[in-house]
């Protein structure tokens, strides 16, 4: 395990990263603890491909999708969601991929499209009670290990040709075309279009969107211009890239760049 301090005139964080049991790392990178002590805000997340697993420890959490006094788990986005901080956060997040989120939900992810389940409607709060009775990183972090571990181990998989056409689409950082993948798969460009609304509850397209633009995030703060950005990601021109990242992120990408430049970097 691994812990990071950190403060400033903004607040104040401690950080805890933790290795998920072996079994689990196909699908879990890492257990991300946190403490925050800042002033009361709000803050835009932009969209991503990740199923946020969230353990609240602290204050009840508010999100556009409602308030969550013990966590939740959200499913996929195309516009930014809106979460409000009271200024003072404790809890965990694991990041799943939708293979991933269907083993620890056992149904398909997609139902929780454009919104988010608490905690309890899902798994009950034993495992959260207990959380939050110790204040040990390490304990918290192997009670979550076994928690993952029994609902992985009882859960349906994810089809075998939508996992490929997943880890496929994903591989080319959202650049390969829906048409080329369904031919890939063995399929109809609508049977492919069914398949990623029940298991991601976005089609392929604003997936492969949502990708590029998450590529291009990692890459604004190096030396690429956007025109060579836009080139080097799959969009027709600076334009085009513009137009999607506004659509995503709310901002344009120089907005963006502005707004990120005081953020703490967690590695999510």
């Amino acid at each position: 395990m691994r812990l990071v301090r950190t403060e400033g005139p903004w607040g104040s964080w401690e950080i805890a990263y933790g290795e998920p049991h072996s079994s689990l790392r196909p699908h879990v990178a890492r257990y991300v603890g946190y403490v925050e002590r800042s002033g009361p805000g709000r803050r835009h997340e932009v969209p991503g491909t990740v199923f946020p697993l969230i353990v609240n420890l602290g204050e009840p959490l508010r999100m556009m999708a409602g308030v969550f006094p013990d966590g939740f788990v959200a499913g996929l986005y195309d516009t930014p969601a809106l979460v409000d901080s009271g200024g003072e956060q404790t809890g965990i997040q694991v990041n799943l991929g939708p293979l991933g989120a269907q083993l620890l939900l056992g149904f398909p992810p997609g139902e929780l499209a454009r919104t988010a389940v608490g905690w309890p409607d899902l798994f009950g709060g034993d495992v959260v009670d207990r959380m939050r009775d110790t204040a040990s990183w390490a304990e918290r972090f192997t009670l979550l290990d076994d928690f993952l571990r029994r609902r992985f181990a009882r859960a349906p998989a994810v089809p075998p040709g939508l996992a490929y056409a997943w880890r496929r689409l994903a591989g080319t950082g959202g650049v390969l075309g829906v048409g080329t993948l369904a031919a890939e798969v063995g399929c109809s460009r609508q049977h492919l279009n069914r398949r990623f609304g029940r298991y991601l509850g976005l089609p392929p397209k604003t997936v492969g969107k949502i990708l590029r633009f998450q590529r291009v995030l990692g890459e604004l703060g190096g030396s690429a211009s956007l025109a060579e950005l836009a080139v080097a990601n799959g969009y027709a021109d600076q334009a085009h890239l513009t137009r999607d990242f506004r659509t995503l992120a709310g901002v344009t990408p120089a907005e963006y760049r502005r707004q990120r430049q005081t953020d703490l970097s967690i590695e999510w």
